[in-house]
């Protein structure tokens, strides 16, 4: 087998920095996520539902409404 140098990409500093911060931003969006979804199994199991779990359910469809037009626009 021919082994190659590996490919190299020029980035500055500002690239880094960006990169760095997009992966510190899909992390957060992902322990968000995380976060509602185990709050959601939570109500799920619990047939009577509060005026807390109404709030939760209402902030999950906004954070849902956030995320498909993120994608979207992505």
């Amino acid at each position: 087998m021919i082994r190659r140098p590996p490919t190299l990409i020029r980035m500055t500093d500002l690239d880094v920095q960006d990169v760095r911060d997009m992966v510190a931003q899909q992390k957060q969006e992902a322990e968000t996520q995380k976060t509602i979804i185990t709050k959601l199994k939570r109500v799920v199991d619990d047939p009577n539902m509060s005026q807390a779990d109404l709030d939760l359910l209402e902030k999950f469809k906004v954070y849902q409404s956030k995320n498909e037009s993120t994608s979207s626009t992505s």
